[in-house]
């Protein structure tokens, strides 16, 4: 029987600490999503998928977790599927629904608003250049994805069209997360057995490093765009 981490923490000598071996973090997420899982893909995707966290994640890591502990048995891949679809349809909707009815009304003329300009005007040269596909493509830019569905909306694209871009768009996108989860779920036992604490620490500073880079180049992009735009 595996020890608990804190079984293992009381075992070291005093004032000694040793981060979680990789099944413990793998075993406390089955547990989560053994409770909560369906919650967790449907409120996750729609939140990846949305402006508020679209510029930093890359909108399906719940999803592919569901499909790794669907594959382990603990949740049904039919269901992953669809709640991760959802999901990210609902995101998507909800940025639609800002573009459409409150963005220009609520900031006006706002600084910004001055400074989501450039990255709106990006998002509707994507949507003339690429057409439909442009909902598929923007899945895989995610500073792009982040506004696509926020200039359909500004542009007042009908809805009904923009579900059957966006909910064609978001089920390739979502298959992609789930093939991935599953793949990553076939062979868990293996990366459980290769990666201990060492391997787990370096794997949470790379995603802290992704997320850093992420939100820099982010932070330079908006500055120089206002710089630029704004006297």
């Amino acid at each position: 029987m595996r020890a608990t981490s804190v079984e293992q923490v009381v075992s070291l000598p005093e004032g000694e600490t040793r981060m979680p071996d990789l099944h413990h973090v793998v075993d406390a997420l089955r547990a989560a999503y053994g409770t909560w899982g369906y919650p967790l893909v449907l409120v996750g995707a729609l939140l990846e998928n949305t402006a508020l966290l679209g510029l930093v994640l890359p909108g399906g890591s719940l999803v592919l977790l569901g499909a790794v502990y669907a594959q382990q048995g603990v949740l049904a891949l039919p269901l992953v599927l669809v709640l991760g679809w959802l999901g990210m349809v609902l995101g998507t909707s909800l940025d639609y629904a800002v573009g459409r009815w409150a963005l220009r009304s609520t900031l006006g003329h706002t600084r910004l608003m001055a400074r989501l300009e450039p990255k709106l005007g990006e998002a509707e040269r994507f949507l003339e250049r690429h057409g439909a596909w442009a909902f598929l493509l923007a899945h895989f830019i995610g500073h792009v994805r982040s506004f696509v569905a926020i200039t359909a909306g500004t542009s007042r694209l009908p809805y009904r069209r923009f579900l059957v871009y966006e909910g064609s768009a978001a089920l390739a996108w979502n298959l992609v997360w789930i093939v991935a989860g599953y793949m990553v779920g076939e062979h868990l036992v293996f990366l459980e057995r290769v990666m201990g604490g060492a391997g787990l620490a370096l794997v949470l500073v790379a995603v802290a490093a992704y997320l850093g880079y992420r939100l820099f180049v982010r932070g330079r992009s908006i500055h120089h765009e206002v710089t630029k735009g704004c006297p």
